[in-house]
Order: C-alpha cells, then structure tokens, then sequence
C-alpha cells in the first residue's frame, strides 16, 4: 500500500467509523485527500468487467470468482 493510499484510507475511517456509507463517501474522501479526482479509477475497479492494472504492480493479475 503507498503513503497516499494509506493516507485516504485512514481519513476514511476516521470520517466514517460507524457509520453506513456510500462508494461517493469514499471518492469523495479520495479525492480530497490526493488532490486528484480518482473517481474514474476507482468506479473501473468496482464496476467494470475487467479490473484496470494494479499501479506499482504490473504483474498482478485478478482471479476470476
């Protein structure tokens, strides 16, 4: 896990613990917390057929369910 990443998912929890939450809630977050709109990236991991390349991980591959 990057710095960044780690970074989005800790202001995630700390926003949110225990409560419900929606896919926005955490883009939102995301975005905040990079500077970046990742909404796109993380809508292709979630929902897309095929899952985009892993960054810093050009060998990982997904395993079909």
């Amino acid at each position: 896990m990057t710095r960044r990443s780690a970074r989005i998912e800790q202001s995630f929890f700390d926003r949110y613990r225990d409560k419900a939450t929606s896919t926005q809630d955490y883009i939102d977050v995301a975005d905040k917390v990079s500077g970046r709109d990742l909404a796109p990236y993380v809508k292709s991991w979630l929902y897309d057929a095929k899952t985009p390349p892993m960054p810093g991980h050009p060998d990982w591959k997904s395993k079909p369910w």
